[in-house]
Parts: C-alpha cells; sequence; structure tokens
C-alpha cells in the first residue's frame, strides 16, 4: 500500500482480492459458437466452486460489439 493509503495494484492482474469486476470480451461470432463456449465454461466453473456465480442471461450478444 503506498502512502495515500490506496492499493495500486487494486484492479490490476496482481489484484488477488476478492472483489469481482464486471468484464467485457468482443469475439467474433457465427452460429452462437462463440456463446456457447463462454456460456459452457463459466457455468463448469460455477459448478467447480460455489461461490463463483454466473447469470447466463446476462450474457448478451449486442451488434457491432
Amino acid at each position: 500500500m503506498d502512502p495515500s493509503g490506496t492499493d495500486p495494484a487494486v484492479g490490476t492482474p496482481a489484484d488477488y482480492g476478492d472483489t469481482l469486476y464486471r468484464v467485457y470480451f468482443e469475439v467474433g461470432e457465427w452460429q452462437g459458437i462463440a456463446r456457447d463456449a463462454i456460456t459452457a465454461f463459466l457455468l463448469e466453473r460455477h459448478q467447480a466452486h460455489a461461490s463463483f456465480s454466473i447469470a447466463p442471461a446476462e450474457l448478451r450478444p449486442r451488434p457491432h460489439g
């Protein structure tokens, strides 16, 4: 922690805290393949770690990213 009382690692790859951050991925899509792969990964992660939550309905495709 620096003298200002804030940790410069917060929100960076060096942040190993429990805080969750919303993320954004832009991937090429064709016939729902990318969405299905991401959803499957996240659901598998949820099953392995009960504290990890995912709401598949929040994965929304958007035109042009």
